[in-house]
Parts: structure tokens; sequence; C-alpha cells
């Protein structure tokens, strides 16, 4: 092969890079905020486990496991946000991604209220369709979460 020919396959294979590079930006932007997530409920465990042991709120989350459930969200959401700010998104993206987050979320606590499902449902499925809207919210806003790099949004 000569010049030529090597330029040409690096002109051919350029476009699969940059793909490869948003989609792993994309993961990569949507692992953070998972673990962050994952931060904040560990933190409020931690919690709920030793400062709050034997007080009347760690019997209510354990007694009404739809209330325990959004009280652990809650945490969660706050860390997402937390995550959102230090990478310098405006508040606008943080309440959308948010909205994004707790909207399934929501529409199953509504069902379980109804006796549609159990709370369990709620428990079980109600994690992955988090993270699920989550990156739907990132594919409809790419410009503002597919990135690898940080990106200030004002």
């Amino acid at each position: 092969m000569d010049q030529f020919d090597d330029a040409l396959i690096g002109v051919r294979n350029k476009p699969h890079r940059t793909t490869r590079a948003k989609v792993g930006g994309f993961l990569w932007h949507l692992l953070q905020m998972v673990l962050a997530m994952e931060a904040g409920m560990m933190v409020y465990h931690l919690l709920l486990g030793t400062l709050f042991a034997g007080s009347g709120f760690a019997i209510l989350t354990k007694e009404n496991r739809l209330f325990g459930y959004w009280m652990m969200v809650v945490p969660m959401a706050l860390a997402m946000l937390a995550f959102m700010r230090f990478r310098r998104y405006d508040w606008r993206h943080c309440s959308e991604m948010t909205l994004a987050m707790l909207a399934p979320l929501a529409g199953l606590t509504v069902l379980v209220l109804c006796y549609v499902f159990p709370v369990q449902t709620l428990r079980s499925f109600g994690d992955p369709l988090m993270i699920l809207a989550m990156a739907a919210y990132m594919l409809v806003r790419s410009g503002h979460h597919a990135h690898g790099q940080e990106q200030a949004c004002h």
C-alpha cells in the first residue's frame, strides 16, 4: 500500500471513530450520572442505618415500602443534580434531567397506588426505567449530554 491508499483508509475509518467517540462519550456521561446517583443512595442508606437507625423515620421507611423507595430516590436525584451543577449544566437542563429521571417512577407509583401493580414492581423496574428515561433525554438533548468533554451550558 502506498500513501494514497493509507489516506483513503483513514478517511473511510474516520466516521467510525467519530461515532465510537460519540457513543463512548454518551455512555461515559450516563455512567457518571448513575454513579453519582448510586453515591447518593449509599449515603442515604448509611445515614438510615446509623444516624436514623431506630428513629420513627427509619421505621416508617421500613413499614411503608413505597415511602421508603421515594425517600431513597430523593438523595439519588440530589446527587445527580450536584454532579450536573459541578459539570456546569444550567438549572434548566438539570431540572429537565430530573423530570426525565422521575417521570417513569411517578407513572409506576400511580399504578401501584391504583393497585394495578404491587410496590415490588416499582422497586424492581423503577431504577432501570429511570436510567432508560435519562438516556432517552440525553439523546433528545444530545448537544448537551452526548459529548465526551465537559461543556458549560449556560
